[in-house]
């Protein structure tokens, strides 16, 4: 009599928040273009960057995160930033309730109400762009190891968050500080650019 192995079931991603989204977004090519066509090379601030080193791995998922409630904000696909699907956008009345986590920098890590958050969570890397007041900020999924997750994850993909720029505490690419002008001056703390 042969003994048969009993078949091991598939682990399977937690729940995301995201799911659904990412499979409207793939299956409506109205979107997907709009990201690879464009005639002329994008603005330094719309490219993708590396993920920056993280030394202090504990320390950053440690830290408290930004609950992001999904009934209270709206999920636009993301045609403009580089490597993002998706973009979320917070008002300072949101942020407002949420104040025991804030400022966001980098290294802030992002969870959604009702969703697991003990093996994967959003981080936040880089403030990408500002404009009228407003910081975009590049939030890319990552594993509690700290290793990042593709950009393109149906479960966890990097996303677009604005949010008003007094909330934002998050550098700059160093590629982009390195294209401000001698006679611009930049504040980290609030990276506001003067001339």
């Amino acid at each position: 009599m042969t003994h048969t192995p009993p078949i091991m079931a598939k682990t399977t991603p937690n729940p995301s928040y995201f799911k659904t989204f990412y499979d409207h977004l793939y299956l409506s090519l109205d979107y997907i273009p709009s990201q690879f066509t464009l005639e002329a090379p994008l603005p330094f601030p719309f490219l993708s960057y590396r993920h920056p080193f993280w030394t202090g791995r504990e320390e950053v998922w440690n830290r408290p995160p930004l609950i992001i409630d999904p009934e209270e904000i709206t999920l636009l696909p993301e045609s403009i930033f580089q490597h993002a699907l998706f973009r979320i956008t917070l008002s300072a009345k949101y942020l407002s309730n949420v104040i025991d986590v804030l400022p966001i920098s980098q290294g802030s890590t992002i969870t959604f109400r009702g969703y697991p958050s003990s093996e994967r969570r959003h981080v936040v890397e880089w403030c990408q762009w500002i404009k009228e007041d407003l910081a975009y900020l590049k939030v890319t999924g990552i594993t509690h190891l700290m290793h990042p997750i593709p950009h393109n994850d149906p479960y966890h993909p990097s996303f677009i968050l604005v949010v008003p720029l007094e909330f934002n505490r998050t550098l700059v690419p160093p590629q982009i500080a390195k294209l401000l002008t001698a006679d611009s001056s930049i504040d980290l703390k609030s990276l506001r650019i003067t001339k």
